[in-house]
């Protein structure tokens, strides 16, 4: 629907706000309102949460994207190759405004040999570990360890040592295809290298279909969209290399939701690989809403079987550390899912 089409008298704000400010959408959604000259349709109150949201949002990324450089530059110091992924990785290219697309953390991408040293330059900058990833629970064997830094400004980092955490996402054929997409862009805080328009793509697509329990985020969709409408991917490239690596149909359905979500497709014209239903029925288990299914899936992929034992054992019988951060997890959850009418958070 555009702009001109939407019956603002009869727009649920307060609603609105609420589904914003869950989904992550408010600092966008005043951003477009701001560009349309729209921002006069919007109640005072919610006009005022949606302003506080995008420049809270702004003041954080710049400081994020900052952060993201000197890290980058203190691992090429130490030899280390790093790829940003993610929301930093969109600052860095895609997105001109850094007060629409909230972030979370700043996602790093090493090779794992590089790993132990990866660790040891976050630890002098600063940054440490969180201790449930080095009890008993499933955590440990995902390819990602999450540091925090508690002096201002605080920070999260996640440092990959695989495109995504979850094991049974590995694939050498696609890591490789990954790493070979890469490019140094230039900021204003320094270089980063990221994902080209090609490998952003894919890499989202997968992010966006397995991850959350299956669902797919408008923000993440989103993302998707500026891409097509901003670095149109080659788009050989990708059916190829989701074929290769078996994930046409994750691929087809990220496309297929940003096109509902966003009005934004793939090229007119453009077909998807037929797959076979083996390939669909890996795509479709990847992204079990089941929390059980997806360890069961993950630990079908890790290759020793001493080691799928052991995830499967730390899933069931996980340490105390890990039970309470994952207690603390699901309130933060629910708490998020709750409509909040007070001020934003």
């Amino acid at each position: 629907m555009r702009w001109d089409e939407i019956d603002w008298e009869s727009v649920d704000w307060s609603w609105a706000r609420d589904v914003g400010r869950r989904e992550r959408l408010l600092p966008l959604w005043y951003a477009m309102l701001r560009r349309q000259n729209r921002l006069h349709v919007i109640p005072p109150d919610v006009r005022q949460v949606m302003q506080r949201a995008y420049y809270a949002t702004l003041a954080a990324n710049t400081l994020a994207l900052e952060e993201a450089a000197r890290l980058w530059a203190r691992f090429a110091a130490q030899g280390i190759d790093a790829v940003a992924l993610k929301g930093v990785a969109l600052l860095a290219t895609i997105y001109q405004d850094r007060g629409v697309r909230p972030l979370g953390d700043i996602d790093l991408w090493v090779r794992a040999q590089d790993a132990a040293k990866a660790k040891t330059t976050l630890r002098a900058a600063g940054y440490h570990a969180l201790p449930y990833q080095d009890v008993r629970g499933p955590q440990r064997f995902l390819a990602e360890r999450t540091f925090m830094r508690s002096t201002a400004p605080a920070m999260q980092v996640d440092l990959h040592t695989a495109p995504w955490a979850r094991p049974a996402l590995h694939s050498a054929p696609l890591t490789t295809w990954l790493w070979s997409h890469t490019q140094i862009v230039e900021t204003e805080s320094g270089p980063l290298r990221v994902f080209d328009a090609s490998a952003q793509l894919v890499h989202l697509c997968l992010h966006a279909t397995q991850h959350d329990e299956g669902r797919l985020r408008p923000l993440r969709l989103h993302d998707l969209a500026v891409i097509l409408a901003k670095a149109p991917p080659e788009w050989a490239e990708v059916t190829m290399i989701g074929e290769t690596a078996q994930v046409t149909p994750a691929l087809e359905q990220a496309m297929d939701a940003t096109l509902s979500a966003w009005g934004v497709a793939a090229p007119a014209g453009m077909s998807w690989p037929v797959t076979s239903r083996r390939a669909q029925l890996r795509c479709v288990l990847l992204a079990s809403e089941q929390r059980a299914v997806r360890w069961l899936v993950d630990g079908c992929a890790l290759r020793d079987p001493r080691a799928t034992v052991a995830l499967w054992f730390a899933v069931l019988w996980p340490a105390r550390e890990y039970r309470a951060w994952r207690a603390v997890t699901r309130r933060r959850s629910k708490a998020d899912a709750l409509p909040d009418s007070t001020t934003p958070r």
